[in-house]
This record gives C-alpha cells, structure tokens and sequence, in this order.
C-alpha cells in the first residue's frame, strides 16, 4: 500500500467522530479479523452472516492499528487505539479507496458488462504486464467492498490498474466509478442480467453507461450491440466488433483443435485456448483497451494466444473418458444462449447438457427459463438434465420438441446418480447456472465417487 496517514484518512473521508486520536501511517484496511496484519485498520462491516463489530478484540489482539466502526456499542476506554465513528463502513472503505488511487499514478481500467467481465479483465491485465507493473482485481472482487480493498493494494511500483465492476441494482456502477476514476473504462456487452431489478435490456444499458458519467475516461464499446452503437455517451468512443463497423474487428473465425482462431483488422492472426466463441468479444474488448494504454495489437496477439481462461469459464475437465465443461460461475439468458452456441458447433461427441436455473431475472423468469430450454432441446444434445424451481416450472409447458430427452433432477445432488446413464466414455458434458445455485459440486462429487470407486 502507498505510504498514507491516519489525519489524511480522517480529512478526506465522511468521519463522524474520532476517539483516542494519534496520527499514525496506516499500513492497509482490513475488514476481517482473522487475515489483519500488524499496522492495519479494522473496518467493522456488518453483512448478512456476520457483524463485524462483534470481532473488535480479536481484531486488536492481531494488530489492527486503529478501529472504523458504526456504533459505538462497547466502552471507548478499553481500547487505547484511535476510533473511528462513520455512518457507514463501506462507503468509508470507498472512500479510503479513491484516497490511495489520487495518491498513485496509476492509470486505471475499469470493466462492466453483463457478462465475460472476469475473463476480459483477466486478459487486459495479461497483456498488460508483458509491459507495466500490473495491480487487478482477484477473482470477481467488482463491489462496494471488494473494489476499494484491491485499490488499497496498489503500491509505488504498479503503473495499471485493472478492476471489476459489478452490479445488480441502479446506482451501482456510478458510485464504483466515482471510487475508481478510470482512464480507460470497457463495456463488453448488454444482456438481459439482474432484470428482476434492472427490468429490461434499456434498464441494464441506463446501469452500465453511467460507468462514464462524470469522468472522461476513453469508452470501448461493442459496436455488436445496437445501444451501445448509438448511445449518447460523450466522452471518446473506440469500438470493437465482429459483425459491424468497428476500430478493431475480428473476421475469418474458425474453430480447430480445441481453439478459436481469427483475424484481427484484416491483418494479425489470433488463437485462443477455448471452444467458447463468445469469448472472442472479451478478447477484442482488452485488446482495444490495451491499444489505449499503449500496447499495440501485434502484442496483445502474442500473449493472448498463451491466455489461460479463468475457473468455471468454459473451462475443460477430463476424467475417466468424459469430458466436462464446467461454465457454472454465472448464468443468464444471453451468457447461456452464447454457451448452447458454442456447444453446438462441437460435434461428432455424444453431449450431455445440466442446466440450473438463472437467477434475479424478475417477472420474465418463466418467459426466459421456457426459451433456454426449448433453445437446449435444439442444441444437439442426447439428453438435458435440469434442476432448479424456474427449470423445472418451465418443463410443465414443454410438449415435444426433439429427440433429446429431457430428465428433471428434483435436487442437484440427485445429478451425480441420474449423469452416468447418459454421459458414457467419449461424452460431453456441459454445466451452466447461476453461481447461486453451486452446479460446479456436480463435477467435484463425480470425481470424489471415481476416485473411491
């Protein structure tokens, strides 16, 4: 972390009151006792499993330097550290956050989409530190907590940085902006995600572009999508695409040998480690950044095509002559009729399709969950196993539609036993759900009863 003081926290942050004051160089921000380190400062959060507050010794006893906290429910004198009352530690962290990005020099890319964000994230900050120091964001840390806690590990040495954003509700991707102050900010794509608040497509568009309201950071865009082509976004716009006008654009696609080959701006040649052809759109989407950032496009082909592709993202398992495809991080109705497309150009395999259920899709649920499956029934496959209420509601209205059997597992645990009569050595089997609904467990129970078999 940058060399920062407790009076400069104080003085650009919303603080309430201060008790014990003594101005100290804080070390990092912490906002779990059991991990906090020597010369950090707690933030007592209270989530929905537990409450910060209720761990205010355990985090003294293992080093925190000074305490943030939003009541003051226990005697001030018995702790000899400074104490800082807010009126809300997560917008505290927030602001603790975009402290330490004005002190850096960092420049900063910040990446929405409803979905590939993880996976062009990944692939953005991959080319990028063939030539910078490079902080990003691990896993999906795209919140209101996990996005200030990756800001306050950037250092003197890191040149980028490249972050998440995430959100499921109005307002989200603004305040995640506000924190950030991007240079660079990419939307990957719009599709129909979170519409049990955002409604509709123009409700996730309204969400997303406000990742440009009051800043002037560059906007990549996907020229693909018609909102994005035509929006009213002022600030600068490069666009990326495949099958519209665009700065960069891929063509001659073609999938080989367990890989996705194409053609970038009629002149380089690129490869991908995957069968998911949607991933192409990621791949433009951080080459465009990249180019923004000055790394030019015959780089960004060289690493790419190295690229190892994040967990639960189209990613390959075999074992005992099956091969899974686990795509279970996320789901909704865009991200799964791009995977029932990928899977559908794989042929010559026996394929086994287990979907569970898309989640925080509101009113159009049934609408949605019913056009998956009649699109899954028509993907190829031998059979379709589903679980989940919103699947299983949907099979109700299905008549006939192919000759793939369809077969409804009450509970995902009951997969394991049904998945054998199906998937036999030389099969594929593809898993996608939202991540709520722990498909991946499917795969993992599998290979616990191969290995005590």
């Amino acid at each position: 972390m940058l060399r920062i003081t407790l009076s400069e926290i104080v003085r650009k942050s919303e603080v309430e009151a201060v008790f014990n004051f003594r101005d100290i160089v804080v070390k990092g921000l912490s906002i779990d006792s059991r991990a906090i380190k020597k010369g950090q400062g707690f933030v007592a959060i209270k989530g929905k499993r537990f409450d910060g507050h209720n761990f205010l010794k355990q985090a003294v006893n293992k080093g925190a330097c000074f305490l943030v906290v939003e009541r003051l429910a226990f005697d001030i004198k018995s702790f000899s550290l400074p104490v800082l009352l807010v009126k809300d530690s997560v917008r505290f962290l927030g602001a603790a956050g975009r402290i330490v990005k004005d002190k850096s020099a960092v420049k900063v890319a910040a990446i929405t989409g409803s979905c590939g964000k993880t996976t062009a994230k990944d692939m953005l900050a991959y080319i990028l530190s063939y030539k910078y120091p490079v902080l990003k964001s691990l896993a999906s840390r795209n919140n209101a907590i996990g996005l200030p806690l990756t800001l306050l590990e950037l250092n003197p040495e890191h040149k980028v940085c490249v972050l998440e954003m995430g959100s499921n509700h109005f307002g989200e991707t603004e305040y995640l902006s506000g924190i950030a102050g991007p240079d660079v900010g990419v939307i990957t794509n719009l599709g129909l995600a979170h519409t049990e608040f955002f409604k509709d497509l123009r409700g996730v568009y309204r969400e997303k572009i406000s990742l440009f309201r009051n800043n002037s950071a560059v906007a990549v865009l996907n020229a693909d999508i018609p909102l994005l082509r035509n929006s009213g976004i002022k600030n600068k716009k490069i666009f990326f695409g495949v099958t519209h006008k665009a700065d960069i654009w891929a063509e001659f696609v073609k999938q080989q040998d367990n890989r996705v080959y194409f053609r970038l701006n009629n002149r380089y040649l690129f490869s991908l480690n995957t069968l998911g052809r949607f991933n192409i759109y990621n791949a433009l989407a951080a080459i465009t950044a990249a180019k923004v950032l000055g790394v030019g496009i015959k780089e960004s082909a060289g690493c790419l095509s190295e690229f190892s592709f994040p967990g639960m993202r189209f990613e390959i398992k075999k074992t005992k002559g099956i091969v899974f495809v686990n795509d279970a991080y996320n789901s909704n109705p865009t991200a799964m009729e791009n995977f029932l497309e990928s899977a559908k150009n794989i042929t010559g395999v026996n394929k086994v399709g287990v979907f569970g259920d898309m989640l925080e899709l509101g009113a159009k649920s049934g609408y949605w969950h019913l056009r998956i499956l009649k699109k899954a029934l028509k993907s190829g496959f031998c059979c379709v196993i589903i679980t989940g209420k919103n699947f299983l509601k949907a099979s109700s209205n299905l008549g006939r539609i192919s000759n793939c059997s369809l077969i409804k597992a009450l509970r995902k645990e009951d997969i394991p036993k049904i998945l054998p009569v199906y998937a036999k050595k030389g099969s594929w089997v593809f898993l996608k759900a939202s991540r709520a609904v722990g498909l991946e467990q499917v795969i993992k129970s599998l290979l616990k009863k191969q290995r005590h078999s």
